[in-house]
């Protein structure tokens, strides 16, 4: 049955326009295979065409302004093919059943693009070049295909598909583009590509076994994607200033990667699930990162080249003791990274190459580990476990850097060493049966360690001149090995019961 709403156009039109052609096709036999050619040359054309039946082909090429064409097919193994080149054209589409073939073409300015398909194993190509140019796709069923591309300026394209094995890529190149796309279902794939200034792409997923891929080059980008199911896959690089990447992904198996290179990028991401991988890439200053990871067996790497960027991790465990783990690298200057973890055998490294960095990290659970190494001067180190069975290992080179360890728990063990000049090593431990070992090489260092509890182990060496080793250990069967190698060096060893010692050796204000 025709739709209500093309008898009503074509009552309108038949006042308005002139020329006007209506064409209507239907086979009473399985194989139709009618044929319809028609080429427009003039102003205010209008056409609307339907066709019932098989293999119907349409063919249709309009130049002039303000053209129109309407298409209605009913049945399976339709091939269309349409060129509009003017102004003010329109092209709206309904297609029912399986195996059509659109292919659109326009040039010109205000040209608008709506079809809406159910079936399967559809294929829909269309082009716009020209001025405030708009795609709307709605699409049904299962292995479509469509590809948009755009080239002009104020462009939107919204497409929306359900069902299985559906593609959708879409390419857009000038200013202020907007795409919008929705796919629900299972194993489907997504492809965006944006090349110009103030774009902005919104990706929706809902299924398993989905694919994101999404390219931004120019100014003032943003990249939204939304995935909800298992075994899903994002992709996002986005070059040039003050981009912008919010990824959320809800499920098992999905892995997010992202890439930025420019100014003042943004990149948010949460993942809501088990066994999920991510990873950043980020070239350039004051870019931001923001990663949430919930549930088990979650993996974060973050590459930082560039200075005054900033990177907060979270991964959130509780009550699962499953390994979860952050890897930051960083080369530059005035950078700061952020990493918590909550539940069991978890692990944060950071690698760190540069000056007046500052490394935060904190631990809630067991086994768990927290490892860094920086390369540089005027670095700072906090490093926070509250637990039993975690491990801090830290090594710092350069000259003026500052490291901080905390423990409380039992059987804890923390090593710092420090290589260069004028550098500082602050250490508490509440607990029992924890091990520390502390080593600096160089000249003017500090060490300062502080044992609470009972069986404690320390080691402390310092190889240099002018350096300072101050170790109290409040409790009972403590052990303290200090040594020094070098002239005019100090150490100050006290141990003895918490009521014999000032309270202020004990506070977790080391300085």
């Amino acid at each position: 049955m025709l739709s209500s709403y093309r008898v009503t156009g074509t009552k309108r039109y038949n006042l308005l326009l002139l020329p006007i052609v209506f064409i209507y096709s239907w086979g009473a036999h399985a194989e139709s295979r009618n044929n319809v050619q028609l080429d427009q040359r003039g102003h205010n054309n209008f056409l609307q065409t339907t066709q019932l039946g098989k293999e119907n082909n349409i063919k249709a090429v309009s130049e002039g302004n303000a053209n129109k064409i309407l298409i209605d097919q009913y049945g399976d193994k339709h091939n269309t093919n349409v060129g509009q080149y003017g102004n003010k054209n329109l092209i709206d589409v309904w297609q029912e059943g399986s195996d059509h073939h659109f292919e659109f073409k326009q040039v010109g300015n205000d040209n608008i693009v709506k079809v809406q398909q159910i079936g399967d194993v559809n294929l829909n190509l269309v082009r716009q070049e020209g001025d405030k140019n708009a795609i709307v796709q709605d699409r049904k069923g299962e292995n479509q295909a469509v590809a948009v591309e755009q080239k002009g300026d104020e462009q939107i394209a919204y497409i929306e598909q359900k069902g299985e094995y559906n593609e959708a890529a879409v390419s857009q190149e000038g200013q202020q583009n907007e795409t919008a796309v929705a796919q629900r279902g299972e194993d489907n794939s997504l492809s965006t590509e944006q090349q110009g200034d103030n774009n902005v792409a919104q990706l929706t997923q809902e299924g398993s076994n989905q694919q994101v891929e999404t390219f931004q080059e120019g100014e003032f980008n943003v990249a939204e994607v939304i995935q909800v199911g298992d075994d899903q896959l994002t992709e996002v690089v986005q070059e040039g200033n003050d981009n912008e990447v919010f990824a959320a992904q809800e499920g098992t198996h999905n892995i997010a990667e992202v890439v930025q290179q420019g100014d003042e990028n943004r990149v948010i991401i949460e993942q809501d699930g088990e066994n999920n991988e991510l990873e950043v890439l980020q070239e350039g200053e004051q870019n931001t990162v923001f990663i949430q990871q919930e549930d088990q067996l979650q993996t974060a790497e973050i590459v930082t080249t560039g200075d005054e960027n900033l990177i907060e991790v979270e991964q959130r465990a509780e009550g699962v003791p499953e390994e979860n783990l952050v890897a930051v690298e960083i080369t530059g200057d005035g950078n700061t990274v952020i990493a918590r973890q909550s539940g069991g055998e978890q692990v944060i490294e950071t690698v760190i190459n540069g000056e007046q960095n500052v490394v935060v990290a904190k631990q809630s659970g067991g086994e768990q580990t927290i490892k860094t190494f920086i390369e540089g001067e005027k670095n700072e180190v906090v490093a926070v476990q509250e637990g039993e069975q975690q491990e801090i290992v830290i090594e710092q080179s350069g000259v003026d850097n500052e490291l901080n360890s905390d423990q409380s728990g039992d059987n804890h063990v923390a090593v710092g060493r420090q290589i260069g000049d004028q550098n500082e090593y602050y250490l508490l431990q509440v607990g029992a049966r924890n091990h520390a070992y502390t080593e600096q090489i160089g000249n003017a260092n500090i060490t300062k360690t502080i044992q609470y509890g009972y069986d404690n182990t320390l080691r402390s060496g310092q190889y240099g001149n002018h350096n300072l080793i101050n170790t109290t250990q409040v409790g009972y069967e403590h052990t303290a090995s200090v040594s020094q190698r070098g002239n005019m060096n100090s150490a100050i060893v006290v141990q003895g019961d918490p009521s014999l010692i000032d309270p202020a050796y004990t506070s977790r204000t080391r300085r």
